[in-house]
């Protein structure tokens, strides 16, 4: 599995992508994520609705989303097999 942001960070633009487990592209957007990750480790990391982890946030696909939205100021672009939140179940609340 692998997927891509186009993102912005203090008015830097550049691309990150997490491919199986790890993130590449961008040196200052990989070393801002992989910063995030570490300074959470130990902490459920996350979006609603959706899997999440409170080690390794790295190795999990939802985890890196949320990591994603965290670290960023804007994401301008999602490509790829980016993860999906499961279906709301009938008659739950979402």
């Amino acid at each position: 599995m692998a997927f891509e942001v186009e993102a912005r960070l203090a008015g830097h633009v550049g691309t990150i992508r997490w491919v199986n487990g790890r993130v590449e592209g961008d040196p200052l957007l990989v070393a801002h994520v992989q910063s995030l990750a570490i300074s959470l480790e130990g902490h459920w990391v996350g979006r609603p609705m959706c899997p999440g982890s409170t080690h390794h946030h790295l190795a999990h696909p939802f985890s890196v989303v949320a990591l994603f939205y965290e670290a960023f100021d804007q994401i301008d672009a999602w490509r790829g097999d980016v993860p999906q939140a499961p279906p709301v179940p009938p008659g739950a609340i979402a």
